[in-house]
């Protein structure tokens, strides 16, 4: 339908109101900032995540590679750094703000945070805790067998 006079507004022409543009506005910046909690816990989640899958690989090769060069290696972990040193490859820095533990094998040296693996594949053992915003990663070292299990929350 046209409007008889174009300076004029018809009273029954499609659109918003300014009050109506306002409301969705505000419902939206509601919305926003109720999401953003949720969404910087889904952040810190993923990078934990990211750093004990890459922990994971590096222990992994560490072990491979004591296997195949008849050789003890170890990684550590360097809270002076702070960064997992030793092994194969370079560093792996850990971002600020992630709290790291390790529990060891209770036969294993009080104070080191390392896995020592052997050349017939078994190792330390011990878990390497990743923490940072509440989520939680560990990374365990099986004793026996050297394998790499990682899991998801703490098992306190």
């Amino acid at each position: 339908m046209s409007c008889p006079r174009p300076a004029h507004r018809c009273a029954d022409a499609s659109g918003f109101s300014l009050v109506e543009m306002l409301v969705v506005l505000a419902i939206l910046a509601l919305a926003a900032s109720l999401s953003a909690p949720v969404l910087s816990r889904v952040a810190s989640d993923r990078g934990i995540e990211s750093l004990g899958e890459r922990l994971a690989e590096h222990l992994a090769l560490t072990r491979a590679a004591a296997i195949r060069g008849n050789a003890v290696l170890s990684l550590a972990f360097d809270p002076r750094a702070p960064a997992f040193r030793g092994g194969t490859g370079a560093p792996l820095t850990v971002p600020p703000g992630v709290a790291v533990d390790f529990r060891a094998h209770p036969s294993a040296r009080a104070g080191e945070m390392a896995v020592l693996f052997l050349p017939d594949g078994r190792s330390s053992g011990g878990t390497f805790r990743l923490e940072r915003a509440g989520a939680v990663r560990e990374i365990a070292v099986e004793r026996l067998t050297g394998s790499v299990r990682r899991q998801r929350g703490g098992t306190e």
